[in-house]
């Protein structure tokens, strides 16, 4: 369970302070019980915590984890208005509350359907990413499917880094295969090719 995870409920200096990134800590986690071998085979890794949109379920798999299990998307899918007041027993959408007046404002049956269309829409959504991957299944996922452009994430999950690790590298080669070639074109200096650049 990972940052983003709990409750309204969760005092602030747990979620600010305690909490380790999901997506990192999915990948970690999946490294650790890879390394133990026959023991981390017999481990479920069940991602939690800030995961919301189909795109995030999907990361996590590719990251290793078997399954995913949301909590926040589903019950805002319901009605939640993320009052962040769970453990007060004064849930506004009468979702985190056993007062039974307040109950009364959650509509089961209308929620149940929600729910059921977020849960399938977000699988639909996962199965077509998958085919973009070439996959026939879900449980195909895998590393290599993930691309990052953030160089901190790369380094801390073991996805590929989609960028350039220095973006001006090449400039810089074609900077000094010029100079190194404008001496045997002409022993007198022509000056710098552009008006202000300055070799």
């Amino acid at each position: 369970d990972g940052r983003g995870g709990g409750t309204g409920a969760a005092p602030l200096i747990f979620r600010d302070n305690i909490s380790v990134p999901t997506i990192p800590a999915v990948a970690r986690a999946r490294r650790c019980l890879d390394a133990m071998g026959d023991k981390g085979r017999g481990v479920t890794l069940v991602a939690t915590g800030g995961l919301r949109l189909p795109a995030d379920f999907v990361k996590a798999l590719c990251l290793g984890a078997d399954m995913v299990a949301v909590s926040n998307s589903a019950i805002q899918s319901i009605g939640c208005v993320a009052a962040r007041m769970c453990n007060t027993n004064l849930c506004p959408a009468g979702i985190a509350t056993q007062d039974k007046d307040l109950r009364q404002k959650l509509d089961v049956t209308k929620g149940a359907e929600q729910l059921k269309n977020f849960l399938s829409g977000s699988a639909g959504l996962m199965s077509v990413l998958a085919r973009a991957c070439g996959h026939a299944r879900l449980a195909d996922f895998c590393l290599d499917d993930l691309t990052t452009w953030k160089k901190d994430m790369a380094d801390m999950t073991g996805v590929s880094y989609g960028g350039v690790a220095d973006p001006f590298r090449r400039i810089k080669e074609l900077e000094a295969e010029l100079a190194r070639l404008k001496p045997a074109a002409s022993n007198k200096d022509d000056g710098p090719l552009c008006p202000g650049d300055n070799y």
